[in-house]
């Protein structure tokens, strides 16, 4: 699944033509459209050997994603970030965000045992020290569209 604001469902369904004509694949869109929430899904209608498909799927997914991202949507608006996306998802997700994410990831579950290894990679993870310094990470507003001191305000509650 994929998310979109809802002013830009139309423009981004009808994307979905020119890029199944590129990748030589046929899809079946269904939606909760009314969220913005949409899933296209892929076909293997040619009987592909799955490591042939999981490449062609690549190529496919890397074009829709980017153009999801144009519009200012997100690769998941409801499934989560799986083993399949999170190549995708570190590629398209703006440096500061993804670098907020991990950030609370590690604090939440600095083992990595919930989920381990989806969303995002701890193994290059860096440490988010939440206490006493709750500004390590540095990351610009115009990157995330949030302002970092707010969010960290929140652990301090927890």
């Amino acid at each position: 699944d994929f998310v979109v604001p809802l002013d830009k469902i139309a423009e981004i369904t009808a994307e979905v033509p020119g890029l199944e004509e590129k990748h030589g694949i046929y899809t079946v869109t269904s939606a909760h459209i009314g969220d913005g929430n949409i899933h296209v899904l892929p076909l293997n209608k040619d009987g592909l050997s799955p490591e042939d498909w999981m490449k062609k799927m690549a190529g496919f997914h890397k074009d829709l994603f980017e153009k999801v991202y144009a519009l200012g949507g997100k690769m998941s608006g409801e499934h989560g970030i799986g083993y399949k996306k999170l190549v995708d998802f570190k590629r398209c997700t703006p440096p500061g965000e993804y670098k907020m994410i991990r950030a609370i990831k590690k604090a939440l579950d600095p083992n990595d045992i919930l989920n381990p290894a989806k969303i995002v990679d701890l193994e290059d993870s860096i440490w988010c020290s939440i206490y006493p310094s709750m500004y390590e990470l540095d990351i610009p507003k115009q990157q995330t569209g949030v302002r970092v001191g707010r969010l960290f305000a929140f652990f301090e509650i927890l």
